[in-house]
């Protein structure tokens, strides 16, 4: 079931957004700058020496320059999100990605189904394992939740592992605009990619 509008309003209730400065990156790291797009209506803050990628609504935060992103078979109907926690793209080499589209939280929601409300309590949807309730959360201009989920890691060395890694997941929106974010499974990513998502801004200039 898919979380009501009245429903997230209820549970966001006391939440205040984030007042610091926007453009000030500085409060989120030493030497960190800011990227801003108009035309897909997001700012935010990232670490020097990091890349930032474009590809249509998908931004890519990387550490080195990356070839055009593709959804893999296991991605088709959210295949991924439900069995891996994650999203199964090639190259799957991005620290940090964030997804913008028009519309509220539900619309941004409804998508993927990333949170769901079971018994009262808002949860995630995604991923083989089970996971604790979400956290509501604001940030600047905007509200949503966020959530750590068990999910898949593999390398060369030591094979697959389905629940070796802690991927974050954030739905957020400032009731025009919307972006979800995630990682693939990092624990360091995960606290970086909070760090940005502090940072960010829905740019009201959105088309």
């Amino acid at each position: 079931m898919n979380l009501r509008l009245k429903t997230l309003a209820i549970v966001l209730v006391g939440l205040l957004p984030i007042t610091v400065n926007a453009t000030d990156c500085s409060f989120y790291g030493k030497n960190w700058q800011r990227f801003s797009n108009l035309q897909l209506g997001i700012s935010f803050c990232y670490p020097p020496k990091f890349l930032i990628k474009t590809e249509g609504q998908d931004i890519y935060v990387l550490t080195k320059p990356s070839a055009q992103h593709t959804k893999r078979l296991l991605s088709q109907n959210n295949t991924d999100l439900l069995f891996n926690g994650k999203r199964m793209l090639e190259p799957s080499n991005y620290v940090v990605h964030i997804k913008v589209a028009r519309g509220d939280f539900n619309a941004a929601n409804h998508k993927e189904s990333i949170f769901v409300k079971d018994k009262g309590v808002v949860r995630p949807n995604i991923g083989r394992f089970g996971n604790g309730p979400a956290q509501a959360i604001s940030g600047i201009g905007w509200f949503g939740y966020k959530a750590k989920i068990s999910c898949s890691t593999s390398d060369s060395q030591t094979g697959f592992h389905a629940a070796g890694g802690e991927c974050l997941w954030i739905v957020g929106s400032d009731g025009r605009h919307n972006f979800v974010l995630d990682t693939l499974g990092d624990p360091t990513d995960a606290i970086l990619a909070w760090k940005i998502a502090k940072s960010l801004c829905l740019l009201q200039s959105h088309r």
